[in-house]
């Protein structure tokens, strides 16, 4: 695995993957137009440099929007419940993000970059994602059924008092999906 350039020590990961998200959006950008950008941070760089940087940016770009098109598909084939969903969503792209890593690298014959110990993280990361998934969907599923047994004693009470017709209450049922 090659050393880290002079940039990646510079730049945090969050700093790199917002370099890496402003590539992608802005996928015109000059290799003069990203040194520019270097250097309105206070970054002098080579433009050899920068072009090899800007690539690199590109690549982390492009896997991410790879990440979050698998982490699109899984989200909604999960229908997880709406309150949770951005968290897990993100959950979702970072585990997805480290399998593409962890792909990468054994496609590229790098097998040294990838132990047993990651695999066995990664799966356990994944496990834990969907186990937080189902107890969030069983928790809305409860809170639905919370909600129509409150509600449909609150349609009771108002019928036994007069204050709502039956048939009323019958048709705010049906609209709830209650009966």
């Amino acid at each position: 695995m090659p050393a880290p350039s002079k940039l990646d020590q510079i730049f945090s990961a969050e700093d790199q993957a917002k370099l890496a998200r402003f590539i992608r959006e802005n996928p015109t950008i000059s290799v003069d137009d990203f040194r520019d950008l270097l250097a309105d941070k206070g970054l002098e760089v080579g433009r050899s440099t920068a072009h090899e940087y800007k690539r690199k940016m590109e690549r982390i770009g492009e896997k991410m929007r790879h990440a979050h098109m698998i982490a699109d598909s899984i989200a909604t084939d999960l229908d997880q419940a709406e309150n949770d969903g951005r968290r897990h969503r993100a959950g979702i792209e970072m585990v997805c993000a480290m399998m593409l890593n962890c792909q990468e690298q054994l496609a590229n014959g790098d097998p040294e970059g990838i132990s047993l110990k990651d695999f066995t993280l990664l799966s356990k990361a994944w496990r834990d994602l969907m186990h937080s998934i189902r107890l969030s969907q069983d928790s809305a599923i409860k809170g639905r059924e919370l909600f129509a047994k409150e509600a449909s004693e609150k349609l009771d009470a108002g019928v036994a008092s007069g204050e709502i017709d039956p048939e009323a209450a019958a048709r705010a049922r049906r609209i709830m999906g209650f009966t």
